[in-house]
């Protein structure tokens, strides 16, 4: 269904009422914006089976985009994985401390595992790499004021920093 309240990423009017921007989502888990260009990022949680968890992209400006969930007909993710470890969208890194890593989307695993990055160009993933930086139980990623980069673990409740070192 295009319309309803599952699945969707909704465009909130303050003054009343919302518009249905993009749908066919089982369970977007964190999403985001690049705050230089305002492209859209989609960590979305699959069920089961091969190459359930998606990394979605949508520039900005795009129509309305049905992304597929329970059909055959997905649109191609940025990253797919199997279902044994949920996916956790996250954000991409405009900060000035990593020179190197700016404009790379930053994500990762919630069951553990390495952060991963990868950078689109022209619509699709290029440079996909799994970082040193290895978590236990990945829950989110975000920026401070000047983009630096941060992430949170549910078990241990503690929010790190990621330096250049």
């Amino acid at each position: 269904m295009s319309e309803g309240n599952w699945g969707r990423i909704i465009k909130l009017d303050l003054a009343g009422g919302g518009t249905t921007m993009h749908y066919g989502l089982r369970n977007p888990w964190r999403f985001s914006f690049d705050a230089e260009n305002g492209d859209l990022y989609i960590g979305d949680v699959g069920e089961s089976g091969a190459n359930s968890e998606n990394v979605f992209y949508s520039k900005q400006g795009s129509p309305k985009t049905n992304f597929g969930w329970g059909t055959n007909s997905r649109p191609p993710a940025l990253d797919q994985e199997d279902s044994q470890t949920p996916i956790v969208g996250g954000i991409v890194y405009r900060g000035t401390k990593m020179p190197g890593l700016c404009g790379f989307y930053v994500y990762g695993r919630n069951a553990g595992g390495n952060i991963k990055t990868l950078k689109v160009v022209n619509g699709q993933a290029t440079m996909r790499a799994d970082s040193a930086i290895s978590t236990a139980n990945l829950s989110s990623l975000g920026t401070d004021s000047t983009g630096e980069l941060y992430f949170s673990e549910l078990t241990s409740g503690v929010v790190y920093r990621i330096d250049p070192n």
